[in-house]
């Protein structure tokens, strides 16, 4: 058992400051973001990316729904003609 293997730290005026080990800075995800946001109350209605620059739009607000012509009850005048 003998103590001659443990480290001992040097806290004299002498000893060279220990740099700490940099970590990379990452961006976050969009997924990440946009969880963030729900979280935090905000309604996501979506999300642009625009591939040349790289720039990331969140849009937030409700989600416009769409229609497609099938879910349209209104019924035109020209539906009958041309049937």
């Amino acid at each position: 058992m003998g103590g001659d293997d443990v480290p001992v730290l040097d806290t004299s005026a002498d000893a060279e400051p220990v740099e700490a080990k940099r970590t990379r800075k990452r961006k976050p995800t969009i997924a990440s973001v946009i969880r963030q946001m729900k979280r935090a109350g905000v309604e996501v209605a979506g999300c642009e990316i625009n591939p040349r620059d790289g720039t990331v739009k969140i849009i937030t607000g409700k989600p416009i729904e769409t229609t497609t012509p099938d879910d349209n009850n209104d019924n035109n005048e020209w539906d009958s003609v041309l049937q």
